[in-house]
């Protein structure tokens, strides 16, 4: 006796689903105002580096996410193991 994919499958998809509604997608800057090109300047670095500190934020909650993910994947085969176990040929 084999188990359908179908549940499998619409589990996976479902947690897919939750993770990426969890993931924020970050909004483009506003472009830069007329200004003194110094000032200019000074205003885009600040921007850039506003959105690499966002950007490792972002890096770090991704990588959270994906660590609950592979630790409920591991979980989910260990019990896909046991059942198998379990099981009578």
């Amino acid at each position: 006796m084999t188990d359908a994919p179908g549940p499998v499958i619409e589990h996976v998809e479902q947690e897919l689903v939750r993770w990426l509604a969890r993931v924020a997608v970050p909004d483009a800057p506003p472009p830069p105002g007329p200004g003194p090109a110094e000032a200019s300047v000074e205003g885009r670095l600040a921007q850039v580096e506003a959105c690499l500190t966002r950007a490792g934020r972002q890096a770090q909650e991704t990588i959270a996410l994906l660590q609950e993910a592979e630790a409920a994947l591991a979980a989910w085969r260990d019990r896909m193991a046991a059942l198998r176990g379990v099981r009578t040929p």
